[in-house]
């Protein structure tokens, strides 16, 4: 559909922007449950047509966080669609979000798909986040997906 090649669109200029670090977040207070709810009907449809079973488990009361909803949206899309990507019909993948025990919260997605092999997963491994100056430590992500 239209909308969605525009948000490929998006998706393109935003990585261009990141790359370059211009890109601007839109910092607020963000409840993770509809985050997780609009991300996962998006993305349903797509599982529904590869034939792969899809599950979400969202802890209960979870806090809110600092953040940019649409980026963070953005970003759960997309590891999601590449779980699906790289998952043949029959398959799962699974969405969990829980709180850790420091106080932040665990996206995790698994899938039972091809994975990274060991070595591919060192190098691409390399690449890490580069928190701004004033920024809780706990802003920087990262996402194993080795088998």
């Amino acid at each position: 559909s239209g909308m969605h090649l525009l948000a490929i669109i998006n998706d393109v200029l935003d990585l261009s922007k990141a790359e370059s670090d211009r890109l601007v977040l839109a910092e607020e207070t963000v409840e993770i449950a509809p985050v997780v709810a609009l991300s996962t009907s998006i993305v349903a449809d797509m599982a529904r047509k590869a034939g792969i079973e899809y599950s979400v488990a969202v802890e209960d009361a979870l806090p809110a966080v600092r953040g940019d909803a649409p980026k963070l949206r953005q970003i759960l899309i997309n590891l999601l669609s590449n779980a699906f990507k790289f998952t043949p019909s029959g398959g799962k993948v699974s969405l969990t979000v829980a709180r850790e025990r420091g106080g932040g919260l665990a996206f995790r997605i698994a899938d039972t798909g091809i994975g990274i092999t060991r070595s591919r997963c060192r190098s691409s491994s390399r690449r890490s986040a580069k928190p701004t100056a004033g920024s809780p430590a706990s802003t920087a992500a990262s996402a194993s997906g080795c088998r």
